[in-house]
C-alpha cells in the first residue's frame, strides 16, 4: 500500500495542530495546547484526547492493553461514543478534526453526497450536541461557534 492523498468530508470541529497552528482558544505564550489533560512529549493529541472522551464520556477508563480483551472493549466503548479525531495534513504534520461523520474518498475514487439526508441524519442523531459536550470534556473551544461540514485533505 502506497502513499497517496485522501479527501474527507467530516462534521464537527476543526482543532488545528502544531504544525499549522492551533485553532483552538487554550493555547499557551508559545501558541502551544494547553489543557490539564494533555502532555504533549507523553502521548499523541489523538490518542490523549481519545482517553479523555472514553473515561469522561462513556466510563472507559482502562489503560493497560495487556489485559486480556482490553481492545475488544475498547472498540465497543469508542463505538459508544461516535465520535472520533480525523488527522489531516500527514502524518509527520499532523491537524486534527473533532468529527462525528467521516467520508473518506482515495485517489482516483468519487462519492456523491446526499446533503439533505446527512444533514436529517445529524440532527435526528443529535451529532451537533454531542460534539458541544465532547468540547465541553476536552475543555476546549474553537472561533467555529458551531459544528460545521469540513472537507479536509491528508497524505499519507
Amino acid at each position: 500500500m502506497g502513499m497517496g492523498p485522501t479527501a474527507r468530508l467530516v462534521y464537527g470541529y476543526a482543532l488545528g495542530g502544531d504544525s499549522d497552528g492551533w485553532k483552538v482558544n487554550q493555547l499557551d505564550s508559545y501558541g502551544a495546547l494547553s489543557v490539564g489533560w494533555f502532555n504533549g512529549e507523553d502521548k499523541d493529541f489523538a490518542e490523549a484526547a481519545t482517553t479523555q472522551l472514553l473515561a469522561s464520556s462513556v466510563g472507559f477508563a482502562e489503560t493497560d492493553w495487556q489485559i486480556e480483551g482490553y481492545f475488544g472493549r475498547r472498540q465497543d466503548a469508542e463505538d459508544l461514543l461516535g465520535i472520533e479525531f480525523v488527522v489531516t495534513g500527514s502524518y509527520e504534520y499532523p491537524s486534527y478534526c473533532l468529527a462525528m461523520k467521516v467520508r473518506s474518498v482515495e485517489w482516483g475514487e468519487t462519492e456523491a453526497f446526499d446533503f439533505a439526508a446527512l444533514t436529517t441524519q445529524a440532527a435526528s442523531e443529535g451529532w451537533s450536541d454531542r460534539l458541544r459536550k465532547a468540547m465541553d470534556v476536552l475543555g476546549l473551544t474553537t472561533a467555529q461557534s458551531a459544528p460545521q461540514w469540513i472537507l479536509t485533505a491528508y497524505y499519507g
